[in-house]
């Protein structure tokens, strides 16, 4: 699967693999609000593989929320694929630091293109909101390309 194409290519000498981290910071994430999105850049220096996600929020300094209640959705904007079929709750698709939800299978971002983050909070509280994309930043070398990549991987085009 897609690791095992990453890895396998990476020691070949085909890719270079740095672990990395995309950030989506919604400051202030609106008490009882409607939909707030945050768009986040990939680099266009390498693609992006999403392997874990993890987020925090804080009612105040130094105060945690410790189960947040809001609806979460993300779109890849580069190819206009959704993360899932529909807005879902936070906790079925975001870990915390010490247990990060990880991907079934990590998600393959292109460099250049964008993911936008859309929250929706159902609580009376407002909230600073971080939430982390932790993968690995892949750039192609020695003439491979990224649609042999994709290809060697199986992924869906």
């Amino acid at each position: 699967m897609l690791l095992d194409e990453l890895y396998a290519q990476s020691r070949g000498g085909k890719l270079a693999v740095q672990p990395f981290v995309y950030v989506f910071t919604w400051n202030t994430l609106a008490a009882s609000a409607a939909a707030q999105q945050v768009t986040t850049n990939i680099s266009n220096d390498a693609d992006f593989i999403v392997r874990a996600v993890t987020g925090k929020a804080y009612s105040a300094a130094g105060v945690p929320v410790v189960d947040p209640d809001y609806l979460i959705q993300f779109q890849d904007l580069g190819s206009g694929r959704n993360f899932q079929s529909a807005t879902m709750h936070w906790g079925n698709v975001v870990g915390t630091a010490e247990n990060p939800y990880m991907m079934p299978e990590p998600w393959l971002v292109y460099g250049g293109g964008s993911v936008v983050a859309t929250l929706t909070n159902n609580t009376a509280l407002a909230a600073r909101v971080d939430l982390s994309f932790n993968g690995y930043k892949v750039k192609y070398l020695s003439g491979y390309s990224r649609e042999e990549f994709i290809r060697k991987a199986g992924l869906w085009r």
